[in-house]
C-alpha cells in the first residue's frame, strides 16, 4: 500500500492484494486494486474506489507524482503485464504497456516494477531471474508496447528494485536485490545498472553488496545531506537492515 495525491488534491491509500479472493495460482477472481480516501475524521469510515479488478498475481507497484495539483498515476506489475493507470474526470483508465504479446515477446509474468526517467524498470517473472528495462514506444507509434530490453538473467528471487540518480549524471540508474529465499548457500546481493549512452541501450553493472544481504526490499534516500542518493536496503534470510552511503570517492562514475 501507498499513499497518492488524489484528484481533489487529498490524500489517498492506494492498496493493491498479491491476488484475489478464492484465486489459485492465478485463476479465479481478479485483485481489486483499490484507493481510500482519507476522511476528515480518520477514525470514520473511509470511503473506497475500485481502480481496477481485472488483474490477477499483482505483486508490486510504482507511484508516479504528476506535480502538486495534479492526481498520482499508478505503474502496477501483474502476471498479464506492466500496466500504467491515470485518474481523469470519469475515473481511472488503464493502458497496457508491456506483456505477453505473443511467443517471441519474453513475457512471462512481472513482480517489481520502477519507473525511471526515459524507461520502466521490472523483475520479471515475479520472484524471478530477469531485470528488463522497457523503454517507450517510437514517436510513430506511441500506442505500441514499449520496447523490452533484458538487463540481466542472473538475480536468484529477485525482490527489489528501486530507479535513481545516485551518480549525479542526469540519468537514472537502477538498483535491483535479490534474496534466493529457501535456497541455502546460494549468494544474494545488490547490484546498481548505469546506462551508459543517451538511449540506455548499453548499461554497465556494478557490485554494491556481494552475499551479506538477502534483499527483500529497499529504497533510495539522501541521508547524510550530501547531496547524493544512498540506499536502505532490509533483508529477510539474512535479518538485517543496511545502508549503503554514496560516498563518491568510492561510488563508481559512468565510462
Amino acid at each position: 500500500m501507498r499513499w497518492i495525491r488524489g484528484a481533489d488534491g487529498r490524500h489517498e491509500l492506494v492498496v493493491v492484494p498479491l491476488h484475489g479472493r478464492g484465486n489459485v495460482r492465478g485463476e479465479g477472481q481478479g485483485v481489486r486494486i483499490l484507493s481510500y480516501r482519507m476522511p476528515g475524521d480518520p477514525r470514520a469510515v473511509w470511503p473506497t474506489e475500485l481502480i481496477d479488478g481485472s488483474l490477477h498475481l499483482t505483486h508490486n507497484f510504482d507511484v508516479i507524482e504528476r506535480g502538486p495539483t495534479r492526481p498520482a498515476d499508478l505503474l502496477v506489475a501483474a502476471r498479464e503485464g506492466v500496466f500504467h493507470f491515470s485518474r481523469g474526470g470519469d475515473g481511472w483508465t488503464r493502458r497496457q504497456l508491456a506483456g505477453d504479446t505473443g511467443p517471441a515477446s519474453g513475457f512471462a509474468g512481472a513482480g517489481e516494477v520502477r519507473h525511471g526517467r526515459g524507461f520502466i524498470a521490472t523483475i520479471e517473472p515475479m520472484h524471478g531471474h530477469q531485470l528488463v528495462v522497457y523503454h517507450p514506444p517510437r514517436s510513430d507509434d506511441p500506442a505500441a508496447p514499449w520496447r523490452r530490453q533484458v538487463l540481466t538473467e542472473d538475480l536468484i528471487d529477485g525482490h527489489a528494485l528501486a530507479c535513481g540518480d545516485l551518480l549525479g549524471i542526469g540519468n537514472d540508474q537502477i538498483v535491483a536485490g535479490w534474496r534466493a529465499m529457501n535456497r541455502p548457500g546460494t549468494r544474494v546481493g545488490i547490484r546498481l545498472f548505469t546506462p551508459l549512452n543517451a538511449e540506455r541501450t548499453r548499461w554497465r553493472e556494478s557490485v554494491i553488496d556481494d552475499n551479506t544481504m538477502a534483499c527483500e526490499d529497499l529504497c533510495l534516500a539522501d541521508l547524510n545531506g550530501n547531496g547524493r542518493l544512498d540506499i536502505v536496503a532490509a533483508g529477510r534470510a539474512t535479518r538485517n537492515l543496511m545502508i549503503y552511503f554514496n560516498d563518491p570517492a568510492t561510488t563508481p562514475g559512468p565510462q
